[in-house]
């Protein structure tokens, strides 16, 4: 692996799991309803994403997929994560699932969350997409779409040096083409 390669895979997961802490501790905030009122039941995130979907879509082989799933029974909250690897292809392909927790419909549950992100990460802007779920928006940087689905909030993320950000969007938007029908 290269070092700019590397260096921008580093980069790229520094930024994704702060974003992850964030929407981790941000989830329940604003329109709180009383922790476990009205959660759907656990996701799991590769059960929406498979490794054949992810290895048709990229035309590589991906490897098995590092998997998180955490369930909090006390506090009842729960997220799932999924990433694919693909080191022929270079890319990465991951998809986080959790329940947002606000009784609002997908459009305010998202500017909520992107309210709290702007209020704790300075410069932080995402273009909106229409035509993926309720609601989604684009953040450039980090090559990641998230979107507000009934009950849930969805990440995707297509990263790689060598795939440009509207390349990265279109694939994106094609994940979830495949992931939100397994939704229901």
């Amino acid at each position: 692996m290269s070092l700019y390669f590397s260096a921008m895979v580093s980069h790229f997961k520094f930024r994704f799991s702060l974003v992850i802490m964030l929407m981790a501790i941000l989830a329940g905030c604003g329109n709180e309803q009383p922790k476990g009122a009205g959660l759907p039941d656990p996701v799991e995130a590769c059960e929406l994403l498979s490794k054949s979907v992810v290895e048709s879509m990229i035309g590589g082989t991906v490897d098995e997929p590092h998997r998180t799933h955490n369930v909090d029974e006390d506090q009842k909250h729960w997220m799932s994560m999924c990433n694919y690897y693909s080191q022929e292809k270079g890319i990465s392909i991951g998809i986080t699932v959790i329940p947002h927790g606000r009784k609002v419909n997908g459009a305010e549950a998202f500017a909520l969350y992107e309210a709290e992100l702007k209020e704790n990460l300075e410069g932080y802007q995402m273009e909106p997409v229409t035509g993926v779920g309720e609601y989604a928006g684009w953040e450039e940087g980090s090559k990641q779409l998230t979107i507000f689905q009934g009950p849930y909030m969805l990440i995707l993320t297509a990263g790689s040096p060598e795939i440009a950000g509207n390349d990265a969007l279109d694939l994106s938007k094609q994940l979830a083409g495949k992931v939100l029908p397994n939704l229901d």
